[in-house]
C-alpha cells in the first residue's frame, strides 16, 4: 500500500466545505487504479465509480446526507459497491477506508455519507442491480478560507460524540478492562490508530476483548460497516509495523459461540478477529 499510512489516518478528518477547485483526470485516474492494491478480507472486492457532474452529487447528497448535508459542496464523489453476501457491509468498510486513507494521502479532504437505501442511486449511476452500495465518499480540497473553515468546525462540533477512549480493551469479558501499556508496543499504536477510524456521528460503536492470544472486534449489530472500518485500520497498522498476525471476519455460523461465552448483549457482534 503506498501511502504514509500513519500521516493519513493522524490528519483523515471529516470535511464537507470544500474549493470550488477542479480536480485533474490523472488524480481520477490514480485513484481509480489504487483499487488494484486494496487489501480484502477475503475474494469479495469493491468496485467504484467517481463523478464530478453536479446534479449527480447534489441529487445523491439531497437524498443520503443527514442535516449536515445539505452543507456539503463536493466536487467529486466516489461511489463504492459490492456484492451482496453475509459478511458484504464489514468486507465494503475494510476496503472503502483504504481509499479514503488514499484520497488523504494524495492530499484530498473527504468525508463518509452512509446510505439506507441504495436502489435508486444504482438506478441514477447505473449500477447492476447484485451490487449493493452502503456508503459513498465525498471528495476534495478543503476550503482554508475563513468561512470555510469556520464551517468545517462547526459541523465536525455539532457531528461529533466521540465516546472516551477508556474501557475500550477488555481481557476476557467486558469486566475485565485490559491496559493498553499490557499489549506489545505493536498493538497499542494499532488500537490507537484504529480508535480514530470513521464511525456514524464518531461513536465509536466497537470494543476489543483479548481472549487467549485473540483479539475479538465486538461491535453494533447497526454498525458492521464501522466495524470493517476499524479492522482496516488496525489491519494496515500491523502490516506497517510487520508485525506477524492474522485477521478474520467471523461469520454467523460462528457468532453465537463467542456472543455466550463473551456474555454480549443482543445490540453487540463479535465481527471480525486478530490472531495475534
Amino acid at each position: 500500500m503506498v501511502l504514509q499510512l500513519e500521516e493519513a489516518i493522524l490528519h483523515r478528518r471529516s470535511t464537507r466545505h470544500f474549493k470550488k477547485k477542479h480536480i485533474w483526470a490523472e488524480s481520477i485516474q490514480e485513484l481509480l487504479e489504487f483499487k488494484n492494491n486494496i487489501i480484502t478480507l477475503d475474494t469479495e472486492r469493491i468496485d467504484y465509480k467517481c463523478f464530478e457532474n453536479p446534479k449527480i452529487i447534489h441529487a445523491l447528497l439531497n437524498q443520503n446526507a443527514d442535516i449536515y448535508g445539505k452543507f456539503i459542496n463536493p466536487p467529486c464523489i466516489l461511489i463504492p459497491s459490492i456484492a451482496r453476501s453475509e459478511g458484504s457491509p464489514v468486507h465494503f468498510g475494510f476496503q472503502v477506508e483504504q481509499l479514503v486513507l488514499q484520497l488523504t494521502d494524495m492530499g484530498f479532504a473527504s468525508c463518509w455519507i452512509s446510505v439506507e437505501e441504495d436502489e435508486w442511486i444504482k438506478k441514477l449511476v447505473s449500477l447492476p442491480t447484485h451490487q449493493y452500495i452502503y456508503g459513498m465518499v465525498v471528495f476534495g480540497y478543503e476550503d482554508m478560507s475563513f468561512k470555510g473553515t469556520l464551517m468545517n468546525i462547526n459541523i465536525r462540533e455539532l457531528a461529533n460524540s466521540r465516546v472516551s477512549d477508556e474501557d475500550f480493551v477488555f481481557k476476557g469479558n467486558f469486566d475485565q478492562p485490559l491496559p493498553l501499556d499490557t499489549l506489545p508496543l505493536e498493538i497499542q499504536k494499532a488500537i490507537q490508530l484504529s480508535i480514530l477510524s470513521s464511525s456514524r456521528h464518531n461513536q465509536k460503536p466497537w470494543k476489543l476483548i483479548l481472549y487467549e492470544g485473540t483479539l475479538y472486534c465486538i461491535g453494533e449489530t447497526q454498525c458492521p460497516m464501522e466495524a470493517g472500518i476499524f479492522l482496516s485500520h488496525f489491519t494496515l497498522t500491523l502490516l506497517h509495523e510487520r508485525y506477524r498476525f492474522g485477521v478474520n471476519f467471523i461469520p454467523t455460523l460462528h457468532r453465537e459461540k463467542w456472543s455466550r461465552l463473551f456474555d454480549l448483549s443482543e445490540e453487540q457482534i463479535p465481527y471480525g478477529l486478530v490472531r495475534l
